[in-house]
């Protein structure tokens, strides 16, 4: 069907399950296909699952590889996204009605005619006709059979700035080691992250992880939800290179106001190996508000009661005022003033 409307006016988007043989069986398969007419401009994608996140975010992933967003989007009006009501009228849900918000674009039921022009139905039965060793090289196959012509990017409406965030997305903080708890999984986060709060969400296969402005920060392979491990060795290479380079620099500082003192240096960095630059740093800062022989002898109470944090040399040098000489004597004796 030859479409009568303008470049970057409509686009339709269907999706349905097959029966697809993978690897030594067969699989229940979704899926789904976008579709610009004017162009015939197409993604196609297939999941295990229609849930409604998997449908929106491969929705996203069409619109942002088309280069922008339709004015009207045509939809299959079925749940998850939406339902038949009184007199054929579509019920879109919730979530559904706040994604065509966030991206400009207004839902409209895709029609019986306009469902052949997709053209869902040849490409399953064309899919069903062969025999994939893996969900992955059924997605090969799709993406080789899309159509990327690019013709209506400039006449589509601009992508907004941020990802959209479901109900559905998982708000959480990233602990101290770079990791973040998430259906039952630790994933990791690129260090710069450490603290601060993550969406998460499951996309088919992979658990993605978005910043609070909605950017994209690691996708990985979804864990089995039995406290299983996943990471990605770049999210912490960059964070210990600089790390090195910090401490290799404050190691320097520190011996040359204290060279008497290396034991006491390699004690500190050996107890505090995750955070030794952070407690050098703020050791040499103490060192630069209190006399030298004050700081070499509560580090000599440090060595004596095996305790090297910035924060215990800080209570040890606020006490009492008390002589050079009695802190001396107090850490031969191992009593803590």
């Amino acid at each position: 069907m030859e479409s009568t409307h303008l470049p970057g006016e409509l686009g339709l988007f269907s999706f349905a399950s097959t029966f697809v043989a993978v690897g030594r069986g067969g699989l229940r398969a979704v899926l789904s296909c976008y579709l610009l007419p004017w162009s015939s401009d197409r993604r196609l994608w297939v999941d295990e699952h229609a849930t409604q996140e998997v449908l929106l975010s491969r929705l996203e992933q069409s619109f942002q590889e088309t280069g922008g967003t339709p004015r009207i989007l045509l939809v299959r009006p079925v749940r998850p996204l939406g339902s038949l009501g009184v007199e054929d009228d579509a019920v879109w849900s919730g979530i559904f009605k706040r994604f065509c918000g966030h991206f400009g674009c207004r839902p409209e039921p895709l029609g019986s005619t306009w469902a052949s022009t997709v053209g869902l139905d040849p490409i399953a039965e064309a899919a069903q006709q062969q025999c994939f060793s893996t969900l992955e090289a059924l997605q090969l196959w799709l993406e080789r059979m899309a159509v990327a012509t690019g013709s209506e990017r400039g006449a589509l409406g601009t992508l907004p700035a941020a990802a959209f965030v479901s109900d559905k997305a998982a708000f959480h903080a990233v602990a101290s080691d770079g990791f973040v708890l998430f259906a039952g999984d630790a994933y990791s986060v690129p260090a710069a992250y450490i603290s601060k709060t993550v969406w998460l969400s499951r996309r088919g296969r992979h658990v993605v992880v978005r910043s609070q402005q909605g950017d994209t920060l690691a996708v990985h392979e979804a864990g089995k939800g039995q406290g299983g491990v996943v990471m990605q060795r770049q999210h912490f290479e960059a964070v210990r290179r600089r790390a090195d380079r910090d401490l290799h620099s404050l190691r320097r500082q520190f011996l040359a106001s204290f060279p008497a003192d290396e034991r006491f240096l390699t004690h500190l960095i050996a107890q505090r190996r995750q955070g030794a630059a952070a407690s050098l740093r703020a050791v040499l800062g103490l060192a630069s508000r209190h006399r030298p022989d004050a700081m070499r002898a509560v580090f000599g109470q440090c060595l004596h009661l095996n305790n090297f944090s910035h924060r215990f040399i800080q209570g040890l040098l606020a006490a009492p005022a008390v002589s050079t000489s009695r802190v001396a004597e107090t850490a031969e004796q191992g009593v803590l003033f």
